[in-house]
C-alpha cells in the first residue's frame, strides 16, 4: 500500500502509518506545542485500485506525558503528483473539551500537507512564520 511509512507534514510533524484492509493505525508526534512522545493514530482508506486514495485519521492528544482533552481528525487523499512526489493532502478539525456555554470555539479548522522528507530547516522556518495560531497539537494559547 502506497500509504504505509513515515509522513512530515509543513511544520515537521511526524507520523508513521501502516495500512491493512481500509485501516489505517500508527501513531503521531507533533512538532507543534509543547506535546511530546507519541500519539496513538487510528483511521481508514479508501480501498479502490485508483492513484489517488481518500482517507481520514485522528488522534486524541492523550499519551500519559502529556494529556489534553483535545482530538483532531485530518481528512483528505494520497496523490502522486507528475514530477514522482507523494503527498497526503489534508483538512483538519482540532476539536477541544468545553463547557456547554462556550461549545461555539470547541473547533478549529486547517490544513495539512503531509511528505514523505522533512521539510527543510528554512523551508520550515517559513512556514513556521506563517502558520495558524492553532494547529493540531496547540491549543488556543496554550500549547498541547
Amino acid at each position: 500500500m502506497p500509504l504505509d511509512g513515515d509522513w512530515y507534514n509543513e511544520l515537521r510533524s511526524h507520523m508513521r502509518i501502516s495500512c491493512q484492509h481500509g485501516t489505517i493505525s500508527g501513531y503521531y508526534e507533533t512538532a507543534v506545542g509543547s506535546a511530546s512522545g507519541k500519539y496513538d493514530l487510528v483511521g481508514a482508506y479508501d480501498q479502490t485500485v485508483s492513484d489517488d486514495v481518500s482517507l481520514a485519521f485522528c488522534v486524541t492528544w492523550i499519551n500519559g506525558q502529556k494529556d489534553t482533552p483535545a482530538t483532531t481528525a485530518w481528512c483528505g487523499q494520497y496523490q502522486e503528483n507528475l514530477a514522482g512526489g507523494e503527498t497526503i493532502v489534508t483538512m483538519w478539525l482540532l476539536t477541544s473539551s468545553t463547557k456547554p456555554g462556550d461549545d461555539w470555539e470547541s473547533t478549529l479548522v486547517g490544513q495539512d500537507t503531509f511528505r514523505r522528507t522533512q521539510p527543510s530547516s528554512d523551508e520550515h522556518a517559513l512556514r513556521m512564520a506563517a502558520r495558524p495560531a492553532s494547529h493540531p497539537g496547540v491549543k488556543r494559547s496554550s500549547s498541547v
